[in-house]
Parts: C-alpha cells; sequence; structure tokens
C-alpha cells in the first residue's frame, strides 16, 4: 500500500485542502480523486511525483474501491 496526497485546489489553482490516501497503486488512487473531484480539482500526489490532476467534474457519486481508504482525519 503506497501513501498518496490528495491536494483539492479552488478556481485559483491554490491548495485548499490536503488528503492522506492509502492505496496500492497510481490508477487505484486517480480513481479514487476522480470520485472526489465532483467539488475541487484535485491533484494526486506520490511524495515529490505529481501522479495526476483531475479537473472538477459533474460525476454523480461511486462507491468508493474498497482497495482505497483515507490515513488519518
Amino acid at each position: 500500500m503506497k501513501l498518496f496526497q490528495l491536494h483539492y485546489l479552488n478556481s485559483s489553482d491554490a491548495v485548499v485542502l490536503n488528503r492522506a490516501l492509502a492505496a496500492p497503486h497510481d490508477l487505484d488512487a486517480i480513481s479514487e480523486a476522480e470520485r472526489r473531484s465532483f467539488t475541487h480539482t484535485i491533484e494526486v500526489w506520490d511524495g515529490d511525483r505529481k501522479v495526476a490532476r483531475v479537473k472538477k467534474s459533474r460525476v454523480s457519486f461511486r462507491p468508493r474501491p474498497e482497495r482505497t481508504r483515507f490515513v488519518g482525519k
């Protein structure tokens, strides 16, 4: 399991929220970011490496994959 950081961005691309996410692979972390992107654009980071930028969408709620979980708050 890898620990990713999700950076939630506002319309000016400023980070407004950070969340840790444990996921086995990059694609699982990206999938979770896509699921959560209905309010903000989200960048997915693995340490110093930017994995993806998921633009804000109007996607309806999808169940969270069982292979990912949030860490901490």
